[in-house]
């Protein structure tokens, strides 16, 4: 784990021949103002003394004080280092590379879905976090879950097996979908994956699901959930270092050149392209939003 106020590490992801977003969140026990500015920096080594580029953002509650910046002018195929610094302490460094935007020898991805928390304890994540070879992690949905599968009961957060508790059950509201991101990325493996390579996630249906359910018996009426899918899928756009789209179902990106932070304008839209050098375009779909259950009137054309 990862000292406040950078309990949730850093992170990188849709990385670009020329640029990438990285990612952070500030965490107070007490909250010290309505408005947190952070700086950040990326070098091209670890010690970070080489720095090629810089600014200050700031953070508040209305993003769930989590940091997005689109870095951009950076080379392609390269290897970079990032940090971030608020209130005086800095967090730990991050490691990402750009796209190629000539043929390469060789690329590799890692690829993976399915990250329930308590159904193991992410030995795949640490591998992964331990490769330096790797240009790529790609997330196909389930990024993080919403129950417990009844028959896979591995781990609870501090060995609380308690259904009465928000890290043991489907969430409520926006406040515990939060925290169940939170619960995830400082969860030491997926930490350590995140800051050592760059992410391209997608959602899948425990991503997005606004419904509250369980597999395993709670104390709490389904009907007191004020969850919506505007929310869900505001969360992931809040808590994974992915790049906004643009609102027309292209799937191209928003590219942020200011330093600001990148917001989608249509936060329920996941599907896009990541062209990834002249070799591979990389495409993430969306195979749930569009379903029944979600009420949404989707465009047949």
């Amino acid at each position: 784990i990862t000292p406040l106020p950078f309990a949730h590490g850093v992170a990188s992801g849709d990385p670009l021949k020329d640029r990438v977003i990285i990612w952070t969140r500030v965490t107070e026990i007490v909250q010290s103002a309505s408005s947190i500015p952070v700086s950040w920096k990326v070098a091209t080594d670890p010690s970070m003394k080489t720095v090629v580029k810089s600014g200050t953002q700031s953070t508040n509650a209305d993003r769930d004080w989590t940091v997005k910046v689109d870095v951009v002018g950076l080379l392609p195929a390269t290897t970079y280092y990032y940090q971030f610094n608020t209130l005086g302490f800095p967090s730990i460094v991050g490691r990402t590379r750009t796209a190629p935007a000539t043929a390469v020898e060789s690329i590799r991805f890692a690829v993976l879905s399915c990250s329930s928390y308590w159904s193991s304890y992410w030995s795949g994540l640490d591998h992964i976090a331990k490769r330096n070879d790797l240009d790529l992690v790609v997330h196909c949905g389930d990024y993080i879950y919403d129950f417990v599968d009844e028959d896979e009961t591995v781990r609870a957060r501090n060995d609380k097996k308690d259904t009465a508790l928000p890290d043991y059950r489907d969430w409520l509201n926006l406040t515990e979908l939060r925290r169940r991101y939170a619960l995830y990325r400082c969860e030491p493996n997926n930490l350590r994956a995140h800051q050592q390579h760059p992410w391209f996630i997608v959602w899948d249906n425990h991503d997005i699901d606004e419904k509250y359910g369980n597999e395993l018996a709670t104390p709490f009426d389904g009907e007191k959930s004020t969850t919506t899918l505007a929310q869900t899928t505001q969360a992931f756009w809040e808590w994974t270092p992915s790049r906004p789209l643009k609102a027309d179902g292209s799937g191209e990106f928003i590219l942020v050149n200011d330093g600001s932070y990148p917001t989608p304008q249509d936060s329920k839209l996941v599907l896009r392209h990541l062209p990834y050098g002249p070799m591979l375009d990389v495409i993430g779909i969306d195979t749930q939003i569009g379903l029944p259950g979600h009420g949404l009137t989707m465009d047949s054309t």
